[in-house]
């Protein structure tokens, strides 16, 4: 408990930001008992106001802390990710009587993500801005996110307007992958990070 003001300076935190020996590269949020709203792998994920607690971006003035992993398990030490976080859900008490539940988020700074567009791009699109979309099939049921970007020019030519929530970076290259896909895997970073924010007020 700190009730006295030591001026210690700096330390360094175990809460690492990238890949630790540790954690796999994630980090821990909280998720509010009974949130609203589903959470699913691939999701991308912001900070609720003033709190610590995630819930999914989806438009481009929110803030990406990362891309949810899963659940951490309750009273495990080690980064065992569940899969989903399910509307409604709340957490048993611990041994300490604290009910929390523990989200891992992939961090967005300086990573380089993989998704799918919803329509064609080309070479000409590497650099320029796009913004996020809910495609169909993916629900808790299979486990992924309905995450997919937009190749529509949604708001003031999207595709290189500032305000955009990813910038394409480029193709994945992988068998059975093209450029000429009718819904190619990009890759991409996103242009708002809760690292870019000026202030949280």
């Amino acid at each position: 408990m700190a009730s006295s003001l030591k001026n210690g300076g700096f330390i360094n935190s175990p809460r690492t930001r990238g890949a630790g020996y540790d954690t796999g590269g994630l980090l821990e949020y909280t998720v509010s008992n009974g949130h609203t709203g589903n959470i699913l792998p691939g999701d991308p994920v912001k900070l609720v106001a003033g709190s610590n607690d995630l819930a999914v971006a989806s438009v481009s003035t929110d803030y990406v802390v990362g891309v949810f992993a899963g659940m951490k398990p309750e009273g495990q030490p080690t980064f065992i990710p569940l899969n989903y976080f399910a509307s409604g859900t709340s957490a048993r008490p611990n041994f300490l009587g604290q009910s929390v539940l523990k989200a891992l988020v992939i961090p967005s700074t300086d990573r380089v993500f993989e998704v799918q567009a919803d329509g064609s791009v080309s070479a000409g699109d590497i650099g320029r801005n796009f913004d996020v979309t809910v495609g169909t099939g993916a629900t808790i049921a299979t486990g992924t996110s309905p995450k997919i970007i937009s190749t529509a020019r949604v708001h003031a030519s999207s595709r290189s307007a500032a305000g955009g929530v990813v910038k394409m970076v480029g193709f994945v290259d992988r068998a059975g992958e093209a450029i000429t896909d009718a819904y190619p895997y990009i890759l991409v970073q996103f242009n708002n990070t809760i690292d870019t924010k000026v202030s949280l007020s």
